[in-house]
């Protein structure tokens, strides 16, 4: 699809078509993936839902990101599927482990708050005003994936040492995401088309993608 980016351009209903298949996608193989008790079996179909999004960010034109997707993607799972057998061994061998830090509703407040701000600082930085309406729509669920570290990190019961990594990992995190989304913009430029204005029917296809991602945290609760 990245490859017949102009031809889809030219076919404005069959990305419409792409926008509404993926987001369903990544919405069902999220939702999928939060039941499954075994590890690989949720890394699976964390998968479903991962090229489900791809397939929406083809949909909504956002060719470099669907790029930028995939190869990232490849690298994170392939080491998420090597590594879990591990971390469920090393759960496995805690005996009588510690108080579990559980988020109350108002450190989920504070860890929004913090998201939002460092989103529009490091936002801002990387300039994201010049950037098209669908890639800040799709980056603001970056939020989510902050508020989910962070919230673990504020927690009564979470030790000093997990707040000071969530938020530095928050932090990294977020720079890395506006740093890999510019370079691809700037390596695909002249190759990969620019998106166009969205309409109504692309800005539905934006909500429900948040809707998806807000639920695709399977490695968070079954794994570490």
């Amino acid at each position: 699809m990245i490859r017949f980016a102009d031809v889809l351009l030219a076919a404005p209903g069959v990305l419409a078509v792409l926008a509404l298949v993926g987001g369903f996608s990544a919405l069902l193989g999220a939702a999928v993936a939060l039941t499954q008790p075994a590890v690989k079996t949720a890394l699976a179909w964390s998968t479903c839902a991962q090229m489900g999004f791809m397939v929406l960010q083809c949909g909504l034109a956002l060719f470099p990101l669907a790029l930028l997707h995939i190869v990232a993607h490849s690298l994170y799972k392939a080491h998420a599927f090597l590594a879990s057998g591990g971390a469920v061994r090393e759960v496995a061998s805690i005996r009588r482990p510690g108080p579990v830090a559980v988020p109350e509703l108002s450190a989920v407040a504070r860890a929004f708050g913090l998201a939002l701000v460092l989103y529009l600082v490091v936002g801002l930085a990387f300039g994201i005003g010049s950037k098209p309406p669908q890639a800040i729509a799709l980056g603001a669920i970056l939020i989510f994936g902050v508020v989910y570290l962070v919230a673990q990190g504020l927690a009564d019961l979470a030790p000093r040492a997990l707040t000071r990594r969530t938020v530095a990992m928050s932090v990294a995190a977020t720079l890395a995401y506006f740093a890999l989304q510019q370079g691809i913009t700037w390596a695909s430029g002249g190759t990969l088309p620019p998106p166009p204005q969205p309409d109504g029917l692309v800005r539905a296809t934006i909500v429900l993608a948040r809707a998806g991602r807000g639920t695709d945290r399977p490695l968070g609760r079954g794994t570490f």
